[in-house]
């Protein structure tokens, strides 16, 4: 098995990160993936490979609900099978447990039964159908150092990243105002 290194995304990494984005997922626009990368670069970690970024993972902390969103675990077709999806999957729950949430909770398409079969593998339990999905959901512990699990991307705390965007934006409305009298 070909050694798979996860780390966080880098800004290096953005345009490679679409195009895998745009070949995993054709259904989003670029307008969404930009997004997606732009506005959670502290929720995406990447999979590397001899050959470049072969998988990723990204998702959206629900502060409230003490919960991590998954919104997109993909790997290329060309490393299915190979324990990235596994890798990836563990990655994102412990570094999720790490930065104090509580639950991973996320939808799956009903007709995709592959996908179905792995995150039900890994532990996690169907809860309720919603539209044309099933919600899945697992509690997370924080496990870090049990043998065999990857090291997890490193992790800027988030709240301290929305602080300095906050504080960034009064400082620029304070300049503003004062700018004007």
């Amino acid at each position: 098995m070909e050694k798979i290194r996860i780390r966080e995304i880098s800004w290096m990494d953005w345009r490679k990160l679409a195009a895998l984005f745009q070949g995993i997922f054709p259904e989003l626009t670029t307008k969404e993936i930009s997004h997606y990368i732009r506005h959670y670069e502290d929720t995406i970690a990447v999979a590397e490979a001899s050959e470049g970024i072969v998988g990723f993972y990204q998702f959206t902390p629900r502060i409230g609900e003490r919960t991590a969103w998954l919104n997109y675990l993909g790997v290329l077709p060309s490393h299915h099978h190979g324990g990235v999806g596994s890798q990836l999957l563990r990655d994102f729950e412990m570094r999720a447990a790490q930065m104090g949430f509580r639950q991973a909770e996320f939808d799956v398409l009903q007709q995709n039964q592959r996908a179905i079969r792995f995150y039900e593998k890994h532990g996690y339990a169907r809860s309720h159908p919603v539209d044309n999905k099933f919600r899945y959901r697992k509690t997370l512990t924080v496990n870090v150092h049990a043998a065999g699990d990857p090291q997890p991307a490193r992790t800027r705390p988030y709240l301290a990243r929305v602080g300095r965007r906050v504080l960034y934006l009064m400082l620029v409305g304070l300049s503003l105002l004062f700018a004007n009298h």
